[in-house]
């Protein structure tokens, strides 16, 4: 009988049911049937869910306590786990990495979601002076103590060019899984004239709420928008409410994933009007290529890289995320032109099917675990098996878990 290569992901600071984490990386690589799939995260309880094994670890009750207590409870679980590969997706987890790797004997690998160089530097709710300081400190930890793990992982090619010094660094796209999209109904129009927008994640000034809000004060048409997400704070729940437009907007709190995408097809179109933030530039942001993958219009900030993929499928509008009445322009212009925003919504359905799916960044990670050069560490002996070449297919990914 054939040991399955034991892999452990780590996360110290996302949810245990990550869509990167959880819905595509560990649930594909268990229903390969290659792997035997752990994930050590923050939760209430353990168990196996769509093959994968959840060890849960206590939640964090704030910043230092997960940089201390989270990051210890994760690094004991890890070692005791004895796992042969260890997948970990927080920076704050890179130094107890290292020992990871040294006290069990493991591959690890740095999954890196986003720039956190630069996301650090540029953050104003810290003095100049301080985010300067931990930028350049973690830029040299982060150009460093990567050398000694056996592989990285990064979610956009920007961000893969940090790591240009490690042999084994490969992008994975966060894109959509398509199955997840294929068998959602069409959407009913309500017969009133009344258009649908629709924006998910964090709610704060950086993410343009604030100017999403204000543009449907400026629509003379029936134009509302649902939110999903958390507040950043009690006090920016209070400025956006007291904001003009608020009541044209539906906060329906955070909501599993497999929620939001089950009501993604119910709506007319998707914003995402970030600010301009150097980590966001360059980002290739779920939320746009779910609303593509839902057949929605997309309404989206004028960064370059987003103009490039929206104007090349044909897919949306992009505007200046910092002026209302541009956003408002191009609400007004989908709900006024239905036809047009239907013929926008099959284009970027065809794009994510052709070109931004999961499907096709699975193979690439997929083809990167069969390419690790294992030891059993719990038996302590080489293993003489090569792991298959074929792709493998994957599992039932509408079965989600959150």
């Amino acid at each position: 009988m054939i040991t399955k290569t034991k892999i452990c992901h780590i996360t110290t600071g996302h949810i245990a049911f990550d869509n990167r984490i959880f819905h595509k990386e560990c649930k594909t690589l268990a229903a390969s049937g290659e792997f035997d799939v752990a994930l050590i995260a923050q939760h209430d309880n353990g168990g196996t869910i769509d093959g994968v094994r959840l060890l849960a670890i206590s939640k964090s009750r704030g910043l230092l306590w997960k940089l201390t207590v989270t990051v210890a409870e994760a690094l004991v679980k890890a070692v005791r786990h004895k796992a042969d590969v260890y997948h970990f997706h927080d920076p704050e987890f890179i130094i107890a990495a290292l020992v990871l790797g040294a006290v069990t004997g493991g591959k690890v690998i740095y999954d890196v979601h986003e720039d956190y160089e630069k996301q650090t530097r540029y953050r104003d709710d810290m003095p100049w002076w301080l985010t300067r300081a931990a930028a350049f400190l973690f830029k040299k930890i982060e150009k460093t103590v990567p050398r000694f793990f056996y592989g990285v992982m990064t979610a956009t090619e920007d961000i893969l060019q940090n790591f240009s010094f490690h042999k084994r660094a490969i992008c994975i796209k966060n894109y959509p899984v398509v199955s997840y999209f294929n068998d959602r109904p069409q959407k009913l129009k309500s017969g009133n004239g009344q258009f649908n927008a629709v924006y998910i994640g964090g709610i704060n000034k950086e993410r343009g709420i604030f100017e999403m809000v204000r543009s449907l004060a400026a629509v003379d048409r029936k134009i509302k928008l649902t939110v999903y997400g958390r507040f950043e704070s009690e006090s920016c729940r209070k400025k956006i409410e007291a904001t003009e437009g608020c009541e044209k907007v539906k906060f329906a709190g955070w909501k599993q994933h497999h929620e939001v995408v089950g009501n993604l097809s119910r709506f007319d179109a998707g914003l995402v009007c970030l600010h301009v933030k150097p980590n966001f530039l360059t980002s290739l942001p779920v939320k746009m290529f779910e609303y593509m993958a839902a057949g929605l219009p997309v309404v989206a900030s004028n960064f370059p890289l987003w103009r490039q993929i929206i104007e090349k499928s044909g897919c949306g509008i992009c505007v200046d995320p910092y002026d209302p009445m541009d956003i408002a322009h191009a609400l007004e212009f989908l709900a006024s032109n239905p036809e047009a925003a239907s013929q926008m919504g099959q284009r970027g359905r065809r794009a994510i099917a052709e070109q931004y799916s999961w499907e096709g960044e699975k193979k690439k990670m997929l083809n990167f675990y069969r390419g690790i050069p294992l030891v059993n560490v719990s038996a302590n002996t080489e293993k003489k098996v090569s792991i298959g070449s074929d792709l493998a297919h994957g599992g039932s990914d509408n079965d989600k878990a959150g």
